[in-house]
């Protein structure tokens, strides 16, 4: 008699294992889809500008935002900004010889 319940709390915790087992795999298929799904999105935006499928409009948003960062970086505006709010100084105008030296190193 005594075995018969062994057996039936086997059989309770293979049940549990079980489910715990399928919920795991779900899961992970969950989200193994969510990033193929994502990657999907990004690709297919790379390849609509790849194609010039965007606008004028957008093309334009996207590459002032690219030289927008890209100059500031170059530039090493973003340091010089994390400088002055540190340092609590206010922004100042640049000197005829700083804007030159912008134009030149964006010409380059």
């Amino acid at each position: 008699m005594s075995h018969q319940t062994y057996i039936e709390e086997i059989e309770k915790n293979s049940k549990k294992i079980r489910i715990y087992w399928l919920a795991f795999i779900i899961i992970v298929v969950i989200a193994i889809i969510t990033l193929l799904v994502i990657i999907r999105k990004e690709t297919d935006f790379f390849v609509s500008v790849e194609e010039g499928r965007l606008s004028e409009e957008d093309k334009t948003e996207i590459e002032g935002k690219l030289l927008a960062g890209w100059a500031k970086r170059n530039l090493g505006l973003e340091e010089l900004e994390n400088i002055e709010r540190v340092l609590g100084s206010e922004t100042r105008e640049l000197s005829l010889g700083e804007k030159k030296e912008i134009e030149r190193k964006l010409t380059q």
